[in-house]
C-alpha cells in the first residue's frame, strides 16, 4: 500500500522515517520550500538507542499520486485546508489517519470523507526537530490507532497491523476515544503547568 505523510514536522518526520526504513512505500507531502532539502538530505532520527538516516521521497500535494493511507501530521488550525488539499489524492478505499491533538479532528474528517475512511490516532511520545532534517525522540512512548465507529473496526485493524510492521510501538485499540480524552487531559494539565513554571513538560 502507498502511504502519504502530510506534514514533515517532528511527528511526520519520525513516523515517516520509520515507515520508510520498514520498507513501506512512503511519500512525504510537503510545501515547496521543504521539497529540495528533504529529497537531498532525507531524514535523520535520533533516539535513546542511537540514530539512523533514511532517504525519502518528498513531493508537493499538487504532484502527489493517490494514496491508500494518509497520515495527517499537521496542526489543528491547518486541518480544514488540508482536507481540501488531499481531495485529489484520495480514492474510494483511502484510509485517513488523524495524528492531531484534540478530540474533534476525526469528526471534521468524517464529515468530508465519511466515518468509514477515518482512523483515529493518539501519540504518547515526545519529539522535536533538532534541525530541518533531524528529529530527536526524547521518550519511549506508544502510538494508538483505533476506529471512531465500530462499523469499520476490521479495516482499521488491517491498517494498524500493516503500519505496525514498521512502527513497533504502534498498538490497536477499540477504545480510542478513551485515549483521546486521556491525552487531552495530560496536555491540558502539563502544558499549562509548563507555561506557568517556565519549564518543559518533561521537567515537571
Amino acid at each position: 500500500m502507498k502511504v502519504g505523510v502530510l506534514g514533515a514536522g517532528s511527528v511526520g518526520s519520525y513516523y515517516g522515517a520509520l515507515l520508510e526504513r520498514g520498507g513501506i512505500d512512503t511519500t512525504f507531502i510537503v510545501k515547496e520550500e521543504r521539497l529540495k532539502e528533504l529529497n537531498r538530505f532525507g531524514v535523520t532520527v535520533k533516539n535513546n538507542n542511537g540514530k539512523f538516516s533514511v532517504n525519502v521521497n518528498a513531493t508537493t500535494i499538487q504532484e502527489c499520486e493517490q494514496c491508500d493511507i494518509i497520515l495527517l501530521c499537521i496542526k489543528g488550525y491547518h486541518l480544514k485546508q488540508a482536507l481540501l488539499d488531499i481531495e485529489n489524492i484520495v480514492h474510494a478505499e483511502t484510509m485517513i489517519i488523524s495524528l492531531l491533538n484534540g478530540i474533534d479532528s476525526e469528526e471534521i474528517i468524517a464529515k468530508k470523507f465519511g466515518y468509514e475512511r477515518v482512523v483515529s490516532g493518539v501519540v504518547y511520545d515526545n519529539f522535536y526537530m533538532e534541525n530541518r532534517n533531524t528529529v530527536k525522540r526524547n521518550s519511549n512512548g506508544l502510538i494508538f490507532l483505533g476506529p471512531i465507529k465500530n462499523e469499520n473496526s476490521k479495516r482499521v485493524k488491517e491498517v494498524s497491523d500493516y503500519l505496525g510492521n514498521a512502527i513497533i510501538e504502534l498498538k490497536y485499540t477499540d477504545e480510542i476515544k478513551m485515549q483521546l480524552w486521556r491525552k487531552m487531559l495530560i496536555n491540558a494539565t502539563f502544558n499549562s503547568l509548563s507555561c506557568i513554571l517556565y519549564c518543559s513538560p518533561q521537567d515537571l
